[in-house]
């Protein structure tokens, strides 16, 4: 059984920028954290929170050499769950749209560290997200193809 206690501590709201290179001593300092469990929390919740499929990815990255402000990171991210632990996915026949739309982008080069692209689309039905996807390209690409292939994976996703 795992020590949560350290949820009870995310309370305090503030923008966070994380530090993509991290020291030894850096990750040292860190290491009595418990950033694995946190982020396991935050990967988990991608299947039930559309708003929640791109950070917690960037997260994860971070598991085996984090520092200070990978966990701060993630503890804000934690609160903006418990902020917003009321939202939910709906999907109603009542609803005036009654055709598919799906909604596709990609940031060039958004990873500074690898210089890839994230992909990421959203597939409404009736008005209601049905499927979400965030995650980085496997190869470097210009605009248009970074473009291309999350529209792509978008289209793939509407037709399966």
């Amino acid at each position: 059984m795992t020590d949560l206690t350290w949820l009870q501590s995310c309370t305090e709201s503030s923008s966070i920028r994380i530090s993509t290179n991290t020291s030894y001593e850096e990750h040292h300092a860190a290491r009595h954290r418990a950033y694995p469990q946190a982020v396991s929390i935050l990967y988990a919740s991608t299947v039930t929170r559309p708003d929640l499929s791109q950070a917690p990815g960037v997260l994860s990255r971070f598991i085996s050499k984090c520092n200070e402000s990978h966990w701060k990171a993630a503890k804000h991210l934690l609160r903006y769950i418990r902020g917003t632990s009321d939202l939910c996915l709906t999907l109603t026949a009542e609803s005036g749209d009654r055709i598919a739309l799906g909604y596709a982008d990609a940031d060039w080069g958004g990873d500074l560290d690898t210089r890839r692209s994230t992909t990421g689309y959203v597939i409404k039905v009736y008005g209601g997200t049905v499927a979400w996807k965030s995650r980085r390209q496997p190869t470097v690409l210009s605009t248009t193809e970074a473009e291309y292939m999350a529209s792509a994976d978008a289209a793939r996703q509407a037709i399966a």
